[in-house]
């Protein structure tokens, strides 16, 4: 999200799980928020895990709790730095926690035999789930009212999104980190320039392209080892096309989804399961036994992908792809 560098080509060989942030090694590229530091910006965090990630530790880069009203102190206390722009990264937790963890046997058991009382937990769940999404909604509506007081509105970026979205039941599971269905990694985007307007895009794009996106927005070189590209050319009111997507997912074993144009393809082990996101946005029918011809496709462009990463496909590829997929 930070640097535009997918999680393997920073810390090769290292299992993301917990407890072994101690392993990782100093990736091989800096993040945003030290080059926006390098750059001239007061470039601020508030993250409850940051300080686990190696490169949190350039100087330059500063902590301040979340609360909108620390911010504000710490951006009160020296005039001298009024001028400076800002670069502020908040990491909201809330809606993180493992909540859901706690009833797993229990409610998808439940659930499964269509149990009253496990549905209404899992409304009690969902509930708790909402609330910790408008505190989050809160904390983000006052940086707005401070960037106002401070007379910076005008020339402030906003960027929204999420790491990971949650299940609740959807496909008999509940949390995070267990499958790669569209109720996990499909998160909110929201981007807000001064220039830009307002508009929606149904494009699927990946949090790679948030860091080339900012980078271009501050007027900062892209980086070669970026593997996302700016989604610059969607704010100004133009479209990018026919870019695939690779989402890896290694906290217990490793699952891997490509998607490209309607189609995704999710390979699990042995398992494999074929969506046609268009008709079928819920996941709910497995197509992989009707169509052998796009799973092939799928397979290959996931290889390729992860071999070169997705945006330097060539697009002979990508126009084979497309034949075989068809409409």
């Amino acid at each position: 999200m930070l640097t535009g560098v997918s999680y393997e080509r920073l810390y090769p060989n290292v299992h993301p799980g917990f407890g072994k942030t101690t392993a990782r090694k100093h990736p091989p590229v800096p993040s945003l928020m030290t080059e926006l530091a390098g750059a001239g910006y007061l470039s601020l965090i508030s993250a409850k895990v940051w300080p686990a990630w190696d490169f949190a530790e350039d100087p330059e880069v500063e902590h301040v709790p979340a609360p909108p009203s620390a911010l504000n102190e710490r951006l009160s206390e020296e005039l001298g730095e009024s001028n400076r722009p800002l670069a502020y990264f908040a990491h909201y937790m809330g809606t993180h926690r493992a909540h859901a963890r706690n009833f797993h046997a229990e409610m998808t058991t439940g659930l499964s035999a269509g149990n009253a009382k496990a549905r209404e937990k899992l409304a009690s769940l969902l509930e708790d789930y909402d609330e910790t999404i408008a505190k989050a909604d809160a904390y983000v509506g006052a940086f707005i009212e401070l960037q106002k007081s401070r007379g910076r509105w005008d020339n402030t970026v906003i960027v929204v999104t999420a790491d990971h979205g949650e299940e609740y039941g959807e496909h008999g599971s509940l949390g995070h980190g267990r499958t790669l269905y569209e109720e996990t990694i499909r998160v909110p985007l929201i981007v807000v320039t001064p220039r830009s307007k307002p508009l929606v895009v149904d494009d699927a794009v990946t949090l790679l392209d948030l860091a080339p996106t900012i980078r271009d927005l501050a007027g900062l070189p892209p980086t070669e080892e970026s593997e996302g590209r700016s989604l610059v050319p969607y704010l100004e009111g133009g479209s990018r096309t026919d870019w695939p997507i690779l989402v890896r997912q290694r906290m217990h074993s490793l699952r891997q989804a490509v998607l490209y144009r309607q189609w995704k393809l999710i390979l699990t082990g042995q398992s494999r399961e074929l969506y046609d996101l268009k008709r079928d946005p819920k996941e709910r029918r497995n197509l992989v036994d009707a169509h052998p011809r796009r799973v092939t496709a799928l397979s290959d462009l996931m290889s390729a992908c992860a071999q070169m990463g997705c945006a330097n496909v060539p697009e002979a590829f990508l126009a084979k792809t497309r034949r075989l997929l068809g409409r």
